[in-house]
């Protein structure tokens, strides 16, 4: 993906499509080569690239077998996400929790998201 993303309909179906894919995949090399740039071009995409960004997050934190490696992606998405300081960052943390829901176990949502997830409650902005 490029630094300046114009035709995001087809990047968000082409990550549609991929987060489809990921179980064919051996996700430890591909956590290490995708996940950092989807996590930087969450901070500049528009709503819908950002939902399909989400959705291949969530896809790799379900396949992903590698403890180390899934811990190390959720304590990043809660750090860049569920504690920024900018709302559209905490709205996308809103869309991967949401995203979430029937893909990842609710224990492991319980762990790693649900406390930065009650504390967007006292969040000033609506």
């Amino acid at each position: 993906m490029h630094e300046k993303i114009g035709l995001w309909r087809q990047y968000a179906e082409f990550l549609e499509k991929l987060a489809s894919c990921f179980k064919l995949f051996h996700l430890p090399e591909l956590q290490d080569c995708f996940a950092p740039t989807l996590l930087r071009h969450i901070k500049s995409s528009n709503t819908q690239l950002r939902a399909a960004i989400c959705k291949c997050l969530v896809q790799i934190l379900a396949h992903q077998y590698d403890a180390e490696r899934r811990a190390s992606l959720a304590r990043q998405i809660n750090e860049e996400l569920g504690l920024s300081k900018a709302f559209q960052l905490r709205r996308t943390f809103l869309t991967l929790c949401r995203q979430c829901a029937g893909v990842l176990t609710k224990d492991y949502f319980c762990e790693n998201f649900y406390v930065a997830y009650v504390q967007m409650a006292q969040d000033r902005v609506p």
